[in-house]
């Protein structure tokens, strides 16, 4: 039999929370920009560790900047949807 080992970076299990740790470089937008996540940093908090999490391992919700205000955006751990945190 063959086995293949891949190494985890963090178990669903082993996570607590997630935390965005760097707000992105880009805070202001006009009606009608895109949403530039460039600089942001989202950081996963296990029992023993931290790890800045990858693109790949959380989503973002929608940005809606057809009006003007203050917006929320939530940010989802991938693995694990109950993990979030939010960002202004």
């Amino acid at each position: 039999d063959n086995v293949t080992l891949v190494e985890d970076s963090a178990a669903v299990s082993d996570v607590a929370s997630i935390a965005v740790t760097k707000q992105p470089t880009k805070t202001e937008y006009a009606i009608g920009d895109a949403l530039d996540l460039s600089g942001m940093a989202v950081t996963a908090t296990m029992l023993t560790a931290t790890a800045e999490l990858g693109e790949g391992e959380y989503t973002v919700s929608e940005f809606d900047s057809s009006t003007a205000g203050e917006k929320t955006i939530t940010v989802t751990y991938a693995a694990d949807t109950s993990l979030t945190a939010t960002l202004k």
